[in-house]
């Protein structure tokens, strides 16, 4: 990932060939990460979270990975929302550039 003064530079990525994006959340303290938009042209296979080595400890740090494919051809915004699970509301942090990308299929 090129991130040159806080930008996220396009994403290529080829029609039938899945791409996997991952970025840091903390399940342990209530940060996740959820998908807020994505272009037509993609589908999501899949949305997890993982641990290092398995490490389920309160205050480790995680990933969460979403698994994309693209189904046709097209280009759009992909952004991810950090989310903090607090009482009684939820709380949506301001994305970072990590959080914004925009993905061209061909």
């Amino acid at each position: 990932m090129d991130n040159r003064e806080g930008v996220v530079l396009p994403l290529a990525v080829e029609v039938g060939h899945p791409f996997v994006i991952e970025l840091d959340e903390n399940l342990s303290t209530g940060f996740t990460v959820c998908l807020m938009e994505m272009p037509e042209c993609l589908a999501l296979v899949a949305d997890e979270p993982v641990q290092p080595d398995g490490d389920r400890r309160v205050g480790v740090f995680g990933r969460r990975r979403f698994t994309f494919v693209a189904v046709k051809a097209g280009g759009g915004a992909l952004n991810f929302n950090r989310i903090k699970f607090t009482h009684p509301e939820l709380t949506i942090v301001e994305r970072s550039a990590s959080e914004q990308r925009f993905v061209v299929a061909e």
